[in-house]
This record gives C-alpha cells, structure tokens and sequence, in this order.
C-alpha cells in the first residue's frame, strides 16, 4: 500500500477525490498527510477527515534569506516523518525546485497533468497508473 502526501494551496478537490478513492479501495493507498501553507478549503478537507495537516510557510525562510529549495527539502522531510512515499501537488500554488525532488525523487506527480494530457482518464486512473509504473 502506498502512502500519499498532497500539497494543495486552494479548494482540494484533487485531495478529496484521492482520499475518497483510497478509502473506498479504488486506490491501493493511504493519505497520510496534507501539505498546505494556510488555512484553506483543503486543509478543511483533510480536518474533517483526520488527515494531519503540516503548515509550511515560506515567509520566515524569506526572512531569513534562505533558498527555496531548502524551504521544500525541510517541508518533504516533515511529510516524510508522517510516513509520505508519495508527494502529489492539487494546485499548490508555488512552483517546485530541486528541493523537494532530493527528498522525493522521481516520486512526485502533479494531478493537474492529466487534464492537460492527451487521453485524460481522470485522477483516480492517473494516480493508480502513475503508482504502478513507479512500482515497477
């Protein structure tokens, strides 16, 4: 079974149709966290469903002069204690360096890819695929 992060920044819909699927078994997963960098419809979501919720914001590493890389390399090690072997991105709204790649590498899909893909076939078919090619 596979454990799932989402990072998501807006209403999570992508969340909540991944935690749907992987309940009711359409999906051999869990979703063991919720990424966000405030309150949001998402984080809502994952309360009401007693998924943990790790608020990550990028300001005081602003402050602080510190690459964004390293703000997403502590923000995947925070999803990694909750268990996360999987990042998946529902419109989190900053755009990824290698920061987060050096934790989870190869190992990150962004839902919005199969809208934008030639032959869609909705999120719960792109995640379940997506996680049998990478479990190869």
């Amino acid at each position: 079974m596979s454990a799932l992060a989402l990072l998501a920044s807006g209403e999570g819909m992508g969340f909540q149709t991944v935690l749907d699927a992987c309940r009711r078994g359409e999906l051999d997963a869990v979703v063991v966290a919720l990424g966000a960098e405030k309150k949001c419809k998402a984080v809502l979501r994952a309360e009401a469903a007693g998924v943990p919720v790790v608020f990550h914001t990028w300001g005081p590493y602003k402050v602080a002069g510190k690459l964004r890389a390293t703000y997403e390399r502590d923000l995947a090690v925070r999803l990694r204690m909750h268990g996360a072997a999987f990042i998946l991105l529902d419109g989190w709204a900053r755009p990824l360096t290698w920061g987060i790649e050096e934790v989870y590498p190869g190992r990150i899909l962004d839902l919005a890819a199969d809208a934008a893909s030639p032959e869609p076939v909705g999120i719960v078919g792109f995640v379940r695929d997506w996680l049998a090619q990478i479990a190869v």
